[in-house]
């Protein structure tokens, strides 16, 4: 940038102006502060605004312990399918230039606590990145913006990752999330050997018996013939004595 020249500004007071790039001369007032798309008056780079219905926390670590310094490691609770986002700034605390590997975060398990689920494939994603392969002067600091959309209801936990190339540890720390019902609840892919599905709930009570069916009737059909051969008298049996016609000579006496 070029050297600023100071001369008077209309109703007396003193005006600055200042070249932006080339041929471009912006006027500022005493006491502005001039910020470029991109930056931030703190030297590090500006995050892009909070879109609309989206809620936004923030934390800051140094680099000297890995420990957050402001803020807590959480995004803020919101309705399943909604947006939160984790702004995470890391500042160069110590005496040396700290060079910035990459800044991520990952799904994992609660390691303590409440038991929570790890937050699932596709549920975070980082939609800027002003640390990964920076290099941060001592005293100068970067940030990242981590967004989870939770896919239903219920605590998740992720953990944030910062590597360095340098002297400064690396950082590791457990990110928790709340996601309450009412939301427009997603259905998220899961990758092979992901995280398995929550248990099924108990089976609900067996409903009542409806009515019995009437009986139906019963009928018998014809019998048929017999096959069992006629009764047969026996062979040696005599036949039967026929009664002999009374006499017609012989009269009967009076009684």
């Amino acid at each position: 940038m070029s050297g600023t020249t100071a001369r008077p500004g209309a109703g007396g007071r003193s005006g600055r102006r200042r070249a932006v790039g080339r041929g471009v001369v912006v006027p500022l007032l005493a006491g502005m502060v001039l910020s470029l798309p991109g930056c931030s008056p703190s030297g590090g780079s500006a995050l892009p605004d909070v879109e609309s219905g989206a809620k936004r926390s923030e934390v800051e670590f140094s680099t000297d312990s890995g420990e957050p310094t402001k803020g807590e490691p959480e995004f803020p609770e919101v309705k399943a399918g909604d947006k939160a986002e984790l702004a995470a700034r890391i500042r160069n605390e110590t005496e040396q230039a700290q060079k910035v590997k990459d800044a991520a975060m990952r799904e994992r398990s609660s390691t303590g606590g409440a038991p929570a689920r790890a937050a699932r494939q596709g549920e975070i994603s980082k939609p800027y990145d002003g640390c990964s392969g920076k290099t941060l002067e001592p005293g100068k600091s970067c940030q990242v913006l981590f967004r989870f959309v939770p896919s239903s209801a219920g605590s998740s936990t992720a953990e944030l990752m910062v590597d360095f190339d340098g002297s400064a540890p690396d950082i590791r720390a457990e990110v928790g999330a709340v996601a309450l019902p009412g939301g427009g609840e997603t259905t998220t892919p899961r990758s092979p050997g992901g995280t398995a599905p929550p248990p099924t709930g108990p089976t609900g009570p067996t409903g009542p018996t409806g009515p019995t069916g009437p009986t139906g009737g019963e009928s018998e059909g014809p019998t048929g013939p017999s096959t069992e051969p006629p009764v047969q008298p026996p062979p040696d049996t005599p036949p039967p004595v026929e009664p002999s016609a009374p006499d017609p000579g012989v009269t009967a006496p009076a009684s």
